[in-house]
């Protein structure tokens, strides 16, 4: 069998029949030896002073990276966006693509760190990095080469390490997968936090429509009582019904960003009067015993717990109660999307887990464990779970677990 080479694992090209297993453990050899060992030879080292940096585009992981590499000293000259020259992104000044050709040709150092997302715009970015002769990095890839993980929102922290340090454990999620399509996503997963390398996801990824509750792995019931943790704006409330044609026995909404809750009254009083009183709103987080916290209240999905080092939005004291201590029956079916909180709530749903042996649907791309944590807690209580995995976006978001009961 050939053995994949650095190149070859961080394009996902010329692999063969090199089962995506084998791929991923000689990934994490390679990471142990040189964790950049997927990036360009001409942007490796480990000094912040090796190079002069421009990043591309304006996109929130682009705004993140700034902040994160000016507070540690990173010599970045501008960001580079055809639609906003002559403005500023993270205090530095936006140039056009023109630009940066001519600031190119004056440092010949030059390194580019990408926070485009989206396919189109990251083969923007790369043909012009080329007619450039600048190596790229993408978000992941500058975050591990400038050692700013710890620097950043948790959310967006390198998974190397810990990938690398407990492979072993990651690769539990094998013996109870619920499909060979599970397997192939985890292998993936893990393959993009260790490479950076945004390749792996396209590989893998579904649709975002599919989230939840078109998997492959399950189908909805009529009649269902779902539990919505990080119910948001109503999305997943919202498409349960429209799948089920408004047939729910109960839904429990829970979400204590202030700025969702409109939205979600707004939901339930947009429903017939034979539905309305099936649902209800629960302005509280939730987690593993009663209590308060600190949350930042930003609206949409950015809303999560605020400490010292992971502040912004308005910040608010929020009630938190066990999703035992919420429900009145019980579940059969649980959903989590709560920015890492995740493994918390679920030690508050013991009872409903153990009694009702609901499914479950839980995000896991949250913190760099998840992978590990949530399935150990929850086989812990029951080992006749089945494990489905898929992720749901052409990016690092929406990773999520599925828990199947025999």
């Amino acid at each position: 069998m050939t053995v994949p080479s650095p190149e070859d694992i961080a394009d996902r090209v010329a692999l063969g029949d090199v089962p995506l297993r084998d791929v991923l453990l000689r990934a994490v050899e390679l990471f142990r030896d040189d964790p950049c060992f997927a990036m360009p030879a001409a942007a490796r080292g480990t000094g912040i002073d090796d190079h002069e940096v421009v990043v591309f585009g304006t996109t929130q992981f682009s705004q993140v990276w700034l902040n994160a590499a000016n507070k540690r000293g990173v010599r970045t000259l501008a960001v580079v966006d055809d639609f906003r020259p002559g403005l500023e992104c993270g205090g530095r000044q936006i140039i056009s693509s023109r630009a940066f050709l001519e600031l190119a040709r004056r440092h010949p150092k030059l390194v580019a760190v990408s926070g485009a997302r989206y396919d189109r715009a990251v083969r923007h970015f790369d043909r012009l990095a080329a007619q450039a002769g600048v190596p790229v990095l993408s978000f992941e890839q500058g975050i591990r080469r400038y050692g700013l993980s710890e620097a950043i929102d948790y959310r967006l922290a390198d998974w190397g390490p810990a990938i690398a340090a407990r492979t072993d454990e990651y690769l539990r999620i094998e013996g109870r997968a619920a499909d060979e399509y599970t397997r192939e996503t985890l292998y993936a997963v893990l393959l993009f936090h260790l490479t950076g390398a945004m390749e792996w996801i396209h590989s893998v990824y579904r649709p975002y429509p599919t989230l939840y509750f078109r998997t492959g792995l399950y189908a909805p019931r009529r009649n269902e009582r779902f539990v919505d943790c990080g119910a948001s704006i109503g999305e997943s409330t919202g498409g349960l019904l429209a799948l089920t044609r408004n047939q729910v026995e109960r839904v429990w909404m829970i979400e204590p960003d202030k700025y969702n809750q409109a939205k979600l009254r707004a939901l339930i009083a947009e429903q017939g009067p034979a539905v309305q009183p099936r649902l209800s709103l629960h302005d509280v987080a939730v987690g593993s015993a009663p209590g308060t916290m600190p949350f930042n209240h930003v609206g949409g999905h950015g809303g999560s717990i605020a400490t010292e080092t992971h502040s912004y939005g308005e910040i608010g004291e929020v009630r938190i109660e066990p999703v035992d201590a919420i429900v009145d029956a019980r579940p059969t079916l649980i959903k989590m999307d709560i920015e890492g909180a995740e493994l918390d709530a679920l030690k508050g749903a013991r009872r409903s887990i153990v009694d009702g042996r609901p499914v479950m649907t839980i995000s896991a791309y949250h913190r760099a464990t998840d992978l590990i944590d949530i399935p150990d807690f929850v086989c812990g209580l029951d080992r006749g779970y089945r494990i489905g995995l898929r992720h749901h976006t052409e990016e690092r978001w929406d990773t999520c677990l599925y828990f199947l009961p025999a």
